[in-house]
């Protein structure tokens, strides 16, 4: 089984069984209640009963609590519906050293015949279709420049439909992958640098773009694109 199917799976699993336990010690709550209510009178004169009624009351009071916040909590950082037909997929980041462009694809087969760029591996991974709350990664491409561009901000090109162009005659090359725009647990935050020779730099690795930076050229941080998987 793969990452993203066994985290797909993971999700669904753990959804279901906390709605089951959080049923379950909704019951044993409730029956404790009407235990308590109508027997009330007749443990009044007997010690031992009232505590053990008040032990299951305790016990049922803290399962429900317990199950009410980890379920809340939960669903608050997971989506509530999964399909197993998401995945996740791995990202190579390619160098032109002619154009001094970089350049991201989860396609490796649209660079198999291109000699102008080099791969310089995988760098990160994206779900290749959305779950609840992610958004896609746009990819753009600047002709004269020879610039790619990335983005999960609609607004920042203008342009979301593949074959049309945006600002700064942008051309948009479609959608990289999904993930969020806010970190979420397993997430890594993927940034995005820009250097005045027309070259936007991207990394998971902020160490990374100090490598790039020399007497030529300075590669100065436009923030983060997205939250994305290592």
């Amino acid at each position: 089984m793969n990452d993203g199917n066994m985290f797909s799976t993971y999700v669904a699993g753990t959804t279901k069984l906390n709605l089951t336990i959080l049923a379950l010690s909704s019951t044993i709550y409730s029956r404790a209640e009407e235990r308590r209510e109508g027997s009330l009178q007749t443990c009044s004169r007997n010690d031992t009963c009232s505590d053990s009624l008040r032990l299951l009351e305790g016990l049922s009071c803290f399962l429900l609590e317990v199950t009410q916040k980890e379920f809340v909590a939960m669903e608050a950082g997971r989506p509530k519906t999964v399909s197993t037909t998401h995945r996740l997929v791995e990202v190579h980041r390619y160098y032109s050293a002619s154009y001094v462009d970089h350049m991201l694809t989860a396609n490796e087969a649209e660079m198999k015949h291109n000699e102008k760029y080099m791969d310089e591996g995988v760098k990160f991974r994206l779900f290749d279709s959305p779950l609840p709350g992610m958004f896609p990664i746009y990819r753009y491409y600047r002709a004269p420049s020879h610039n790619h561009f990335y983005t999960c901000n609609d607004h920042e090109i203008g342009a979301t439909k593949e074959g049309k162009y945006g600002k700064h005659s942008y051309k948009c090359q479609g959608v990289l992958g999904y993930a969020y725009r806010e970190p979420v647990e397993g997430t890594i935050p993927l940034f995005r640098y820009y250097t005045q020779i027309a070259n936007h730099f991207y990394t998971v690795d902020e160490n990374e773009v100090d490598l790039l930076n020399d007497n030529e050229k300075t590669y100065n941080s436009e923030g983060v694109v997205a939250f994305v998987w290592a």
